[in-house]
């Protein structure tokens, strides 16, 4: 009985170890340039087409089989959602979440975000960037509800956000 105790527990504390070990180097560069790639030939596709790169479904891949449906009464970041691409940084992609008016403060020397006074106001893009580093798959040509690029993340960050 001792034994199956601690064996249970050596188990246990292996487990808790290897989530804690950083993952190999070697991987993550070999996952960002194949997402890089990807990435950048989805981007001329569109770029030939389009001037602009349109929507992505960005999705939770732990929750995938909640997609389509949404629980309103769920708290936390749904397991899915729409922004707009926004092209490509030196780790990821960005990602278009929403458009803000902000205005600028001279006397303070800084931006505010404008939601009262509109007058002077401009608005900034809030982006999002998402490693390629969480990025598990992606199909490009999307499914029979929405036909833009579905992103499968692990919801792993902070806030267990992409």
């Amino acid at each position: 009985m001792l034994g199956g105790l601690l064996s249970f527990i050596y188990n246990v504390y292996k487990d808790v170890r290897d989530r804690r070990k950083k993952p190999d180097p070697v991987a993550i560069i070999e996952q960002r340039r194949k997402g890089k790639g990807e990435f950048e030939k989805y981007l001329h596709e569109q770029k030939q087409n389009t001037t602009e790169f349109g929507n992505v479904i960005i999705r939770d891949i732990s929750r995938m089989d909640l997609y389509p449906d949404l629980d309103a009464k769920a708290k936390g970041i749904s397991p899915w959602f729409k922004p707009e691409l926004k092209g490509l940084y030196h780790r990821g992609f960005e990602v278009i979440l929403r458009i803000e008016p902000v205005k600028y403060e001279e006397a303070l020397d800084k931006w505010y975000w404008s939601t009262h006074d509109a007058s002077q106001a401009i608005n900034a893009l809030i982006v999002g960037r998402i490693p390629y580093d969480v990025v598990k798959a992606v199909e490009w040509k999307g499914d029979q509800y929405y036909r833009c690029p579905h992103i499968y993340c692990e919801f792993s960050k902070a806030k267990k956000q992409p």
